[in-house]
């Protein structure tokens, strides 16, 4: 007969409480971002990685980028790419519906016409947006500008696609982005900071349940 592994936490007179031997204790969210050059006001590509709450299903995304970092703006023509361009990709693993196995999940991440979906925060504008897709979904992700120069900018994606099986046993969802290059292909949509220095990088992670996570990130020019 088939046993799974149990192990006994808690007996109060004929209640007992049981969890997998297999459960593992969530440690938090993390993530790292890593631009492929450190060439002041250079454009670059960038690689970000993150980590998320296995238990709980994401909502929404906000990553905060550094003073003076910049997203190409739509139109802009020295940069912007044609809509339908292919400028980026990503991967997510976790444990995917129907049958909550876990799988990696590719993504195409392509740049478009604004379409007017998101409403940005008062002083905000939207500046330039990109379509995710698979063949599981097909959502959407926007720069949004505080109008400043240098300034300010946020990567949105403010809804997400119910795709995963969530439960507290199962390992951290990871998903691994790139903006700015396919293969050996470059995209001028992402610029360094002007100058020397650390920089910070924060990823606010909404989850259904309105809680929220605030990783953070640094790299060095």
């Amino acid at each position: 007969m088939f046993r799974r592994k149990l192990l006994l936490v808690a007996a109060t007179g004929s209640m007992v409480a049981l969890v997998p031997l297999n459960a593992m204790a969530y440690s938090g969210a993390t993530f790292t971002y890593t631009p492929s050059n450190t060439t002041h006001s250079g454009w670059s590509s960038v690689t970000s990685v993150g980590t998320s709450n296995p238990a709980k299903v994401t909502k929404s995304t906000e990553t905060v980028l550094a003073y003076d970092e910049q997203i190409c703006h739509h139109s802009d023509a020295t940069c912007s790419p044609a809509d339908g361009t292919k400028i980026g990709t990503a991967s997510a693993t976790a444990h995917f519906l129907p049958f909550c196995l876990s799988q990696t999940q590719n993504f195409d991440i392509k740049w478009i016409n604004p379409d007017g979906g998101f409403t940005p925060p008062a002083g905000w504008s939207v500046v330039s947006e990109v379509q995710i897709t698979s063949s599981l979904a097909t959502f959407d992700g926007y720069a949004i500008w505080d109008g400043a120069s240098p300034g300010h900018y946020k990567l949105e994606v403010p809804s997400y696609p119910n795709l995963v099986c969530t439960s507290s046993s199962y390992a951290d969802p990871k998903v691994t982005l790139t903006i700015g290059a396919v293969g050996t292909t470059n995209f001028t949509v992402h610029k360094n900071p002007s100058t020397s220095g650390t920089f910070t990088v924060t990823q606010n992670i909404t989850y259904t349940d309105n809680t929220t996570e605030s990783p953070t990130a640094t790299f060095t020019q």
